[in-house]
């Protein structure tokens, strides 16, 4: 816990071994941060897929190969929900310091260290809302966003295609600002939001339409 930050955010199962040689035990540390599967926040197509081969060389010389598929989409905004749990950050020694650096991992891990499967995939937009006690939950933000296009028979191909809208999640963010201690966010100057028809940035839209307690706890990452 004291040398290993993804163990202190994300938790783990590590074996331990007994010191007479018997059957050994395991430690199991669930970890404060937990994300979902994301999914896209709009209808998507699939590109039409090719076939891709692998081959393997064993000990003895022998290969062995696997055909599968290699499935793409024209354009998918994706979107994700995790929680941050106070009360298991305790246990797992989480500091401050190791969520600030999560935070900047989601702005720039994607297109600083892009792997095959990755390349063309940018963080686009980062809400974390925190609170001041341990049982105030708004959900899934995603519960709270749009998109909004006026394309009519062309597909969504390309961010310019379309708009967030976060009018609901302003209004929600409202409702309960009275047990929220901070907004951290973050915006790609690519994406564009809206809100109550305004188009503007996320800080902006925030202090816009947010009320006086929102306004003065937005923090950007």
């Amino acid at each position: 816990l004291d040398n290993l930050i993804d163990v202190r955010l994300f938790g783990a199962t590590m074996p331990i071994q007994a010191a007479d040689g018997g059957k050994g035990s395991s430690l199991t540390f669930t970890g404060p941060v937990q994300f979902n599967w994301g999914f896209s926040l709009h209808e998507v197509d699939l590109v039409e897929s090719n076939s891709i081969t692998s081959h393997f060389s064993s000990e003895s010389g022998k290969e062995q190969g696997a055909i599968g598929k290699d499935y793409r989409l024209y354009y998918s905004l994706i979107g994700f929900h995790g929680v941050v749990s106070g009360m298991r950050a305790e246990k797992t020694k989480m500091t401050e310091e190791d969520l600030e650096l999560l935070r900047q991992a989601m702005k720039k891990a994607i297109p600083m260290l892009a792997t095959r499967s990755k390349i063309g995939q940018y963080p686009r937009l980062i809400i974390q809302v925190e609170y001041d006690n341990k049982e105030t939950f708004i959900g899934d933000l995603r519960d709270y966003i749009k998109v909004n296009s006026d394309l009519e028979e062309k597909k969504i191909r390309e961010i310019e295609d379309f708009a967030v809208d976060i009018s609901k999640l302003i209004e929600a963010l409202n409702s309960y600002q009275a047990n929220i201690a901070k907004i951290y966010c973050w915006q790609d100057e690519a994406l564009k939001l809206e809100a109550k028809g305004q188009e503007a940035s996320l800080a902006d839209l925030l202090g816009n339409h947010g009320n006086n307690g929102i306004k003065a706890k937005i923090k950007e990452i």
